[in-house]
């Protein structure tokens, strides 16, 4: 391990010991019955968003912004694979989600991507839906509500493993509405080989709440697998997941270089490379998950999905929408 990146943990337990100190424990109250047919509304412990520097280097392929910005929801000039991002309400953490997505949307646009931004305080789910239909990349920062969870016996996908959203547009940061997998696969058809980023939510990479103990690594491969099914069932050929969000400028790898999945996730500039673990899906079959804990932190990275897919694949699936499987 490198001093950048030992000095880079240091920062992060601090960062961690200041924001999480009012993690709610495992006696969380479970969210009620959803009142929208397609959410469930509820306030899950806050998210921890970072500030991280960008690399100076693209990522290699070694073994395997602060302002609020408005939501766009018409199509930027450049016609090139189309982005989507996604900035859900988390109470106190919103302007740092906004200020990560909008960066990683600028580097979009600057690789030529065609970027829509769906930002709080305007991220309802019907907005989602107007923008997401054959994105090639979806990057949605907010709260992250999974399962297996605390005080919850059942997975409930109705509103687990997918998006916390405004409840209506304009809503604020403490009102959240729940979009689970089950309204993804339902709704939602993504390019072929699309590539999504789940960034800065709990349970989205195998951890839970903030400031509950680290998980097994059973516990923690079941989170992970449970959060990418929804959006590998709807065309996704990957889920990248991140904790505490990502330094890598993946929209530029993935539009100019020529890597696969993996390689891309084992980035040396965050790669840990500690206890690496892989596990065969149960709940997307073909799809693999590889975890990369951090020996302190726990489960803050993770990808699933073809593993061997590769940035050729996915820019070749620019333009398209796969099919609806629904009767």
């Amino acid at each position: 391990v490198t001093k950048g990146m030992r000095g880079f943990r240091l920062v992060l337990v601090v960062l961690l010991t200041a924001a999480c100190g009012a993690a709610q424990p495992a006696t969380t109250p479970v969210p009620s019955t959803p009142t929208l047919s397609a959410g469930a509304t509820a306030e899950p412990a806050p998210t921890l968003t970072p500030a991280l520097v960008a690399p100076t280097t693209a990522p290699t392929s070694a073994p395997a912004a602060s302002a609020t910005a408005q939501t766009s929801t018409t199509p930027s000039a450049v016609e090139g694979p189309k982005a989507v991002f996604i900035v859900g309400p988390v109470e106190g953490q919103t302007d740092s989600n906004l200020a990560s997505a909008e960066r990683m949307a600028k580097r979009a646009e600057s690789a030529g991507m065609d970027v829509r931004r769906v930002f709080f305080p305007h991220a309802t789910w019907d907005n989602v839906l107007a923008n997401i239909r054959g994105a090639s990349l979806v990057a949605y920062f907010g709260h992250g509500y999974g399962w297996p969870s605390p005080g919850t016996t059942k997975l409930t996908e109705s509103r687990q493993d997918g998006m916390g959203l405004n409840s209506y547009d304009g809503s604020g940061e403490v009102e959240v509405t729940y979009f689970g997998a089950t309204p993804i696969k339902e709704t939602v058809r993504l390019a072929p080989h699309a590539v999504v980023f789940m960034s800065n939510g709990c349970y989205t990479s195998g951890n839970g709440l903030w400031g509950t103990p680290i998980p097994s690594a059973d516990i923690a491969r079941e989170r992970v697998d449970n959060f990418a099914s929804g959006w590998l069932a709807v065309g996704a050929g990957a889920v990248f997941a991140f904790q505490l969000g990502t330094r890598v400028n993946y929209p530029e790898a993935l539009m100019n270089t020529d890597s696969s999945i993996d390689p891309l996730f084992m980035s040396s500039h965050e790669y840990v490379a500690w206890n690496d673990l892989y596990f065969d899906s149960q709940r997307t079959p073909g799809a693999v998950s590889h975890l990369d804990p951090d020996p302190n932190l726990g489960y803050l990275r993770a990808v699933t999905g073809d593993l061997a897919m590769t940035t050729a694949q996915w820019r070749s699936g620019a333009g398209q929408i796969v099919p609806s499987t629904g009767s």
